[in-house]
Order: structure tokens, then sequence, then C-alpha cells
């Protein structure tokens, strides 16, 4: 929709906000202000009003997943957000958000997530993007940030929390235990009772007062330790 008839101000217009979102997607004010910013940019540049170009403007690099911008008077716009939810981050050559379902998206710079390597095969930069936000990844490459994201549940459950977690062409997954220098060796999936064993071996070296510099649970039925004392 293409609307000319209104000067090129974007103190013309009014934006205002779904307020039937939940917490999780209520816009702040300085999510706002960005939006207000980019509006008057889209009418400078274009001369008018195009609510979908607009839209696919607000999602780029942002940490939204859906949008729904409604012209409901001249010169008043509705707009309604909906969120992923990231809970790790990827890097490339950019930084992008992880969500929990596995979508590579936006932009991720100082949020304090696991960060994700090793997980793309050509630079982000080269990778279409659906919504003008999501990186659309080949179906082996959303399936190795799938097996990641399920280690990380798994490993939270037993009260461990990685700091980084690795795919190594070949090696499979690795991932830093966090606050520690360990590095931990999974390989494939399944993750479960690997975990578990994982947690057993640390709470086993903490309680003769020693620390592992790497952990090896790839090989089926047995673990290599490199020892360090704490």
């Amino acid at each position: 929709m293409s609307i000319k008839s209104q000067p090129i101000s974007s103190e013309n217009w009014s934006i205002l906000y779904s307020h039937n979102d939940t917490n999780k997607n209520k816009v702040s004010e300085i999510e706002k202000n960005r939006i207000t910013s980019l509006f008057d940019k889209h009418l400078k540049e274009k001369g008018s009003l195009n609510l979908s170009r607009f839209s696919m403007r607000v999602l780029e690099n942002s940490q939204y997943s859906k949008i729904h911008a409604l012209l409901f008077s001249s010169n008043k716009i509705l707009i309604s957000l909906s969120k992923h939810t990231p809970i790790l981050k990827l890097v490339a050559d950019a930084t992008k958000c992880v969500s929990s379902e596995g979508i590579v998206y936006g932009s991720c710079h100082d949020e304090d997530f696991p960060e994700l390597h090793g997980m793309l095969k050509k630079p982000l930069s080269s990778y279409k993007k659906r919504n003008n936000n999501e990186v659309v990844l080949s179906k082996m490459e959303t399936s190795t940030i799938k097996d990641s994201i399920n280690l990380y549940e798994l490993a939270r459950e037993e009260n461990i929390e990685l700091s980084l977690i690795e795919h190594k062409k070949y090696r499979g997954i690795f991932a830093k235990i966090q606050n520690t220098e360990t590095i931990v060796s999974f390989g494939s999936p399944p993750f479960k009772g690997k975990v578990k064993k994982l947690r057993k071996i640390i709470y086993s070296l903490s309680s003769k007062g020693k620390a592992a510099s790497r952990i090896e649970l790839d090989f089926e039925n047995k673990a290599f330790i490199k020892e360090n004392t704490i």
C-alpha cells in the first residue's frame, strides 16, 4: 500500500502500538524511537509511505519475528510486533541471535549469550534472508544448530553452563564450560547420556580438588580426561 497524499514528515503521522501483546512483545521506548527514525527516513527517501517496505525495514537486524502494520486513518498507523526468544548467539563474519527454535536472525552484540562457532559453511553476508531478518540456512546447518541448542539445554538441566559451543568438521560438537578453561568434546548426538556422564566427572574431580582442561566424551562408553589441580 502506497500513500502519497501526506506531507513527507513523520511529524504529521501517529504511530501507535498494539496493547494486546504480552510483556515479551512489549515495545520499549528505545525501540519506538528507532522505529520512528526509520519511518522518517523511509518517507524522505521514498517520497511516500509503502507499508510493506517500511515493515521490512523495521524487521531488518531486529529482534522481531513478525510485524503487522495497519493504516487505520489518513495519518495513523497501528503496529503489532512479535519477538523471537534468543538463547544463543552465532559468531561468524557477523554476530546473529539464535532463537530457541534454531532461527538465526537480527544482530546480537552486547547480549550475554553463549556463543556458537563453526556452524556455517560460508560468510553470513552470502545467505538469503526471510522477512529481511531471518537467515535462510541449509538443512545440515539448521540441524547442527538445533543439535547445539539441545546440548545447551541438556547441560543446563544438569546445572552445567556452557559459554561456547563449536562444531568441528569430522569431530562434531565441542563446548567450553562457563568460568573454566575446560573444553569438552561431545562428538555427535545423542547428548543426554554424555551430559550426565560429564556431570559425574565434574563432581568427582571437584571432590578431589581437581579440574580438567579437557574431557573427551565422543568415544562410546569411555571418557578421556586431562586433569589440572585447582
